[in-house]
């Protein structure tokens, strides 16, 4: 990692070390009470580093204030998807994670993005301890409606938030930063094995230059073999 100074220059801050992850992850499939279909997954796995193995207790001192090769913290992940019988969708996924000391950069838990917080850019915000959270409404799947080439077309709205806080921030830093988005979106696939998605997002909260109303577009595009 490159640090910068304020006037110019910079400096290095290499770090080596070998994590361990312990996960489990588990999915339930069902039916509601009105026969429509349901599917959540949860997932945790415990991550921490062993003191002396290949690491440099330096290195941790010197890329995070407090930082210490002998680090854990737990991280989690949850979704749960409604469909009912018009084909409409409900889904809700979310992340956290709680850690035992300041974390290099590298283990801290970042929000930000298409994947956690809509209308910022990629990993905004990051901090030792954390959540995000996700809510999407989606419609019935349209796709058979407009050609029989594709196999999903949906549009969407969503609401996400996420909170990260920093453990024994200096006194030149932020403690804790609260993201928050909304927007609308579209999902497709179909021509063989193609997916993609377009959001379109607006900022509810200031977070550096982003302002609360400016908006953001992600779009992504994929091929499965």
């Amino acid at each position: 990692q490159t640090v910068a100074l304020i006037g110019g220059g910079g400096f290095e801050t290499p770090i080596t070390y070998m994590p361990f992850t312990l996960g489990w992850d588990g999915t339930w499939l069902g039916q509601g009470v009105l026969g429509h279909k349901r599917i959540s997954k949860v997932g945790v796995s415990f991550n921490f580093n062993i003191r002396g193995t290949v690491d440099d207790e330096q290195e941790f001192a010197d890329k995070r204030f407090e930082g210490r090769s002998s680090y854990a913290y737990l991280r989690g992940m949850f979704s749960h998807e409604e469909s009912w019988a018009n084909d409409a969708q409900l889904a809700v996924r979310g992340g956290w994670q709680l850690a035992s000391r300041p974390l290099v950069s590298n283990e801290q838990f970042l929000i930000g993005g298409v994947h956690t917080v809509r209308g910022y850019l990629e990993a905004a915000a990051l901090g030792d301890d954390g959540v995000n959270l996700s809510l999407e409404a989606r419609t019935p799947n349209y796709a058979k409606h407009l050609s029989d080439s594709l196999d999903e077309l949906r549009l969407l709205a969503f609401v996400d938030g996420g909170y990260v806080s920093i453990q024994q921030p200096l006194d030149s830093q932020e403690p804790d930063f609260t993201l928050a988005g909304t927007g609308i979106g579209l999902r497709f696939g179909g021509w063989g094995n193609v997916t993609g998605s377009l959001d379109w997002a607006v900022a509810l909260k200031d977070l550096g230059r982003v302002e609360r109303g400016d908006s953001q577009a992600y779009f992504r595009l994929g091929y499965a073999w």
